[in-house]
């Protein structure tokens, strides 16, 4: 616990760094916001699900200093952080990876104990679910922070696009593979996020744990 707060107090005060920076120099406010993303993942990595959970937290504090200043970035700072949350999600391990060590370090630290409750009370889903909640939270935590960093990354390519072809792509397979390797999927379809050019710009947008298009609502 002493090590995560280390850990929150050195995110809050990136943060802190970011908003004052954010008002004279975008490009400068949005390393702060990266540092707090890498940070995250940096604690996410092969973790346990408590840490997992802290650490996906973390990166969406890092998203949401950025989400404010992503129309104020040059071209070449919005292209950069693209491709550096690209990276980060293909790094990104996988749910089924990080429940397994979760249930090899249960079964070596607790021994009897998990192995008891595992016979008595973790075989019956529905029971297990009300008595370990950990595996639910990280899971849909892990699907909130994924899907802002998939959106997040496809914005700030969308916006390269238009500062060097002085227009926003017709679609969003344009940005592949110049400015990301491939167009990452919305994660709760397996396909591609909703966009649409509008009068104003364009939206971008995924259509939650629903499923269903709301118009961006």
């Amino acid at each position: 616990m002493v090590e995560l707060q280390d850990l929150r107090l050195v995110g809050w005060n990136l943060a802190a760094q970011g908003g004052t920076i954010g008002l004279r120099n975008a490009d400068r406010a949005a390393d702060k916001g990266t540092d707090i993303i890498r940070i995250g993942a940096m604690l996410g990595h092969e973790s346990l699900i408590c840490h997992s959970i802290i650490a996906l937290n973390i990166e969406q504090a890092g998203h949401w200093l950025l989400v404010p200043i992503r129309n104020k970035l040059s071209a070449p700072k919005a292209l950069e952080l693209a491709r550096e949350l690209e990276r980060i999600e293909e790094e990104r391990e996988t749910t089924e990876a990080a429940l397994c060590r979760q249930d090899l370090w249960s079964h070596l630290n607790d021994r009897w104990e998990f192995r008891l409750y595992e016979i008595l009370i973790g075989r019956l889903e529905d029971v297990s679910s009300r008595y370990d909640p950990g595996p639910f939270l990280y899971q849909v935590t892990r699907e909130r922070t994924c899907c802002c960093s998939r959106l997040l990354m496809t914005d700030l390519a969308i916006r390269a696009y238009r500062a060097e072809q002085g227009r926003y792509p017709d679609k969003l397979t344009d940005l592949a593979p110049k400015y990301l390797k491939q167009v990452p999927s919305d994660l709760y379809t397996d396909t591609l996020p909703i966009y649409r050019l509008t009068d104003s710009g364009f939206m971008l947008y995924s259509v939650g744990r629903g499923g269903k298009d709301n118009g961006g609502n």
